[in-house]
């Protein structure tokens, strides 16, 4: 993040709010995706896309866990032109 900051200082922008996930906050955000996927799956099951969607939700879930949770966050920052 410090890299993120700097550039944004190159830039010629002040940082003047940030709102930063943990990892709580990130993983309700993938989890909801997945719900979604099968909420869209117990709706439309005879869809063509539904046997792609269907092994999204099966590996994704431990891929997320194995793989990406440990290095995955977001944030948002508010930038003002100096």
């Amino acid at each position: 993040m410090p890299g993120l900051i700097s550039h944004f200082q190159e830039l010629n922008y002040d940082v003047v709010e940030m709102v930063l996930a943990d990892e709580d906050s990130w993983d309700r955000y993938v989890a909801a995706q997945w719900l979604n996927v099968r909420t869209w799956l117990d709706a439309n099951p005879d869809d063509e896309l539904a046997p792609e969607m269907r092994a999204e939700l099966d590996r994704e879930p431990l891929r997320y866990t194995m793989f990406q949770r440990p290095l995955l966050g977001w944030g948002l920052f508010a930038l003002m032109k100096r």
